[in-house]
């Protein structure tokens, strides 16, 4: 049998990892097993191992791959006229839409209920929620939102992160909230944007928010 090419192995690789993940997200990381995933996958365990060690090291190899690809797919607009606040209401759904995801609520839960095993993939959460907080400071910063007291837009992005996005999360892994977008979360990004509008601009630049807000339209919607 014909030796498999970089590329080739490269994708069993690939492979390997996705179908971990859907074992672990089914099954939990005591539950899952090698054998199984290697079943699963159609190789053998032999192939598993010369790739991963231990299902140890496999569990690290899926969590840092899922937290890196799940932030990670945000983009920019960077042709966005719209009113900063709007642009900054919709880059916080669209961050909820991600982290609030089952499969990545699900992820979440595992990651901390085998954080005594594993205190390094702590890191991998940061991660994504670092990448979060860089597409809301991009936003900040693109639609001129200034802070007046010289915070910069990381600062001003980590602050609406903790607003309205952790809290999110944090209810969604207990279990005290759907895993899902809704009226009240969205309720709770527009009262955070205003928030940080009401501190972070001059008051001519607050006016027209306020004529918005007066006429009986959402902000972002």
């Amino acid at each position: 049998m014909a030796r498999p090419t970089n590329a080739e192995s490269a994708r069993l690789t690939e492979h390997i990892v996705e179908i971990a993940t859907r074992s672990f997200l089914r099954d939990g990381y005591a539950n899952a097993s090698m054998e199984q995933i290697a079943m699963a996958a159609g190789t053998s365990k032999r192939s598993l191992y010369a790739r991963f060690a231990s299902k140890s090291d496999l569990f690290r190899e899926v969590v840092l791959n899922y937290s890196g690809a799940t932030l990670g797919q945000l983009r920019n607009r960077a042709d966005d006229d719209r009113p900063m606040v709007a642009q900054l209401s919709d880059a916080c759904r669209r961050i909820l839409e991600i982290v609030l995801m089952p499969d990545v609520v699900a992820m979440e839960r595992i990651v901390i209920s085998e954080a005594v095993n594993f205190p390094e993939l702590a890191l991998a959460i940061d991660a994504a929620r670092e990448q979060g907080i860089a597409y809301l400071g991009f936003t900040i910063s693109g639609a001129s939102l200034a802070p007046k007291d010289g915070r910069s837009s990381r600062n001003a992005a980590s602050q609406l992160w903790d607003l309205v996005i952790a809290p999110a999360v944090r209810s969604a892994v207990l279990g005290l909230a759907p895993c899902k977008v809704t009226d009240e979360s969205m309720r709770t990004v527009d009262e955070g944007v205003q928030a940080l509008w009401s501190k972070g601009l001059p008051a001519e630049r607050r006016a027209p928010y306020a004529r918005r807000q007066a006429t009986g339209h959402a902000v972002g919607r």
